[in-house]
Protein backbone atom coordinates (compact mmCIF):
# COMPACT_ATOMS: atom_id res chain seq x y z
CA UNK A 1 0.00 0.00 0.00
CA UNK A 2 1.37 3.40 -0.99
CA UNK A 3 1.21 6.28 1.41
CA UNK A 4 0.47 9.84 0.38
CA UNK A 5 3.96 10.89 1.45
CA UNK A 6 5.56 8.46 -1.01
CA UNK A 7 3.68 10.16 -3.85
CA UNK A 8 4.86 13.57 -2.76
CA UNK A 9 8.59 13.05 -3.40
CA UNK A 10 9.82 14.61 -6.62
CA UNK A 11 13.30 15.28 -7.97
CA UNK A 12 14.23 17.50 -10.89
CA UNK A 13 17.44 17.56 -12.90
CA UNK A 14 17.34 20.92 -14.67
CA UNK A 15 19.29 23.21 -16.94
CA UNK A 16 18.07 25.97 -19.28
CA UNK A 17 17.26 23.50 -22.07
CA UNK A 18 15.46 20.66 -20.29
CA UNK A 19 14.02 19.52 -16.98
CA UNK A 20 13.72 15.84 -16.10
CA UNK A 21 11.08 15.39 -13.40
CA UNK A 22 11.19 12.18 -11.37
CA UNK A 23 8.26 11.14 -9.17
CA UNK A 24 9.72 8.67 -6.71
CA UNK A 25 7.67 5.98 -4.99
CA UNK A 26 8.64 2.88 -3.03
CA UNK A 27 8.35 0.46 -5.96
CA UNK A 28 8.79 2.68 -9.02
CA UNK A 29 9.71 6.06 -10.40
CA UNK A 30 8.10 8.01 -13.21
CA UNK A 31 10.13 10.29 -15.46
CA UNK A 32 8.87 13.20 -17.54
CA UNK A 33 10.97 15.54 -19.66
CA UNK A 34 10.01 19.17 -20.12
CA UNK A 35 11.75 21.08 -22.89
CA UNK A 36 12.48 24.78 -22.74
CA UNK A 37 11.36 26.88 -25.69
CA UNK A 38 14.46 29.06 -25.20
CA UNK A 39 17.09 28.54 -27.85
CA UNK A 40 19.50 30.90 -26.12
CA UNK A 41 19.50 33.10 -29.22
CA UNK A 42 19.93 36.82 -28.60
CA UNK A 43 19.53 39.27 -31.50
CA UNK A 44 22.71 41.26 -32.17
CA UNK A 45 24.37 43.49 -34.69
CA UNK A 46 21.66 45.73 -36.10
CA UNK A 47 21.80 49.52 -36.13
CA UNK A 48 20.05 49.80 -32.76
CA UNK A 49 22.49 47.44 -31.03
CA UNK A 50 21.60 47.59 -27.34
CA UNK A 51 17.86 48.00 -27.94
CA UNK A 52 17.86 44.81 -30.00
CA UNK A 53 19.94 42.99 -27.40
CA UNK A 54 17.55 44.17 -24.69
CA UNK A 55 14.55 42.92 -26.70
CA UNK A 56 16.25 39.56 -27.22
CA UNK A 57 17.05 39.28 -23.52
CA UNK A 58 13.41 40.06 -22.61
CA UNK A 59 12.25 37.32 -24.98
CA UNK A 60 14.68 34.87 -23.40
CA UNK A 61 13.52 35.79 -19.89
CA UNK A 62 9.87 35.39 -20.91
CA UNK A 63 10.63 31.99 -22.45
CA UNK A 64 12.39 30.90 -19.24
CA UNK A 65 9.47 32.16 -17.13
CA UNK A 66 7.07 30.00 -19.20
CA UNK A 67 9.48 27.05 -18.89
CA UNK A 68 9.70 27.36 -15.09
CA UNK A 69 5.91 27.68 -14.90
CA UNK A 70 5.52 24.38 -16.81
CA UNK A 71 8.00 22.69 -14.48
CA UNK A 72 6.26 24.14 -11.39
CA UNK A 73 2.90 22.80 -12.60
CA UNK A 74 4.47 19.34 -12.98
CA UNK A 75 5.63 19.55 -9.35
CA UNK A 76 2.31 20.72 -7.88
CA UNK A 77 1.40 18.92 -4.68
CA UNK A 78 4.91 17.75 -3.87
CA UNK A 79 5.91 17.94 -0.22
CA UNK A 80 9.62 17.31 -0.80
CA UNK A 81 11.57 18.55 -3.83
CA UNK A 82 15.15 17.77 -4.76
CA UNK A 83 16.48 20.12 -7.46
CA UNK A 84 19.84 19.37 -9.03
CA UNK A 85 21.79 20.14 -12.17
CA UNK A 86 24.50 22.39 -13.60
CA UNK A 87 24.39 26.17 -13.66
CA UNK A 88 21.80 28.56 -12.28
CA UNK A 89 18.56 26.97 -13.53
CA UNK A 90 17.93 25.11 -10.26
CA UNK A 91 18.18 28.39 -8.31
CA UNK A 92 15.93 30.19 -10.79
CA UNK A 93 13.39 27.35 -10.56
CA UNK A 94 13.42 27.51 -6.77
CA UNK A 95 12.62 31.21 -6.95
CA UNK A 96 9.79 30.51 -9.43
CA UNK A 97 8.37 27.77 -7.17
CA UNK A 98 7.77 30.35 -4.45
CA UNK A 99 5.17 32.03 -6.73
CA UNK A 100 2.98 28.95 -7.26
CA UNK A 101 0.49 27.83 -4.64
CA UNK A 102 1.01 24.15 -5.50
CA UNK A 103 4.71 24.24 -4.66
CA UNK A 104 5.09 27.16 -2.26
CA UNK A 105 5.12 25.02 0.91
CA UNK A 106 7.38 22.23 -0.36
CA UNK A 107 10.65 21.44 1.38
CA UNK A 108 13.32 22.14 -1.25
CA UNK A 109 16.93 20.91 -1.42
CA UNK A 110 19.34 22.15 -4.10
CA UNK A 111 22.53 20.48 -5.27
CA UNK A 112 24.96 21.00 -8.12
CA UNK A 113 25.32 18.14 -10.59
CA UNK A 114 26.81 17.64 -14.05
CA UNK A 115 24.99 16.44 -17.14
CA UNK A 116 23.49 13.03 -16.38
CA UNK A 117 21.82 10.14 -18.18
CA UNK A 118 18.20 9.26 -17.35
CA UNK A 119 19.42 6.24 -15.34
CA UNK A 120 21.82 8.42 -13.34
CA UNK A 121 19.04 10.93 -12.65
CA UNK A 122 16.73 8.12 -11.42
CA UNK A 123 19.47 6.67 -9.21
CA UNK A 124 20.31 10.07 -7.70
CA UNK A 125 16.63 10.73 -6.96
CA UNK A 126 16.14 7.32 -5.32
CA UNK A 127 19.30 7.78 -3.27
CA UNK A 128 18.27 11.24 -2.08
CA UNK A 129 14.88 9.95 -0.90
CA UNK A 130 16.50 6.86 0.69
CA UNK A 131 14.85 4.30 -1.56
CA UNK A 132 16.56 1.24 -2.98
CA UNK A 133 16.19 0.27 -6.63
CA UNK A 134 13.04 -1.88 -7.07
CA UNK A 135 13.62 -5.62 -7.43
CA UNK A 136 13.66 -7.08 -10.89
CA UNK A 137 15.16 -4.00 -12.52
Amino acid sequence: MKTKIEKMNRAVWIDHREAVVVEVEEDRETLAAIESADSGYVERGDAQGTASESKGERRREQALDRYYEKVAKALAGARSLYLFGPGEAKHELRHALEKYAGTRDAKVKLESADDMTRNQIEAKARSYFGLAKPRGR
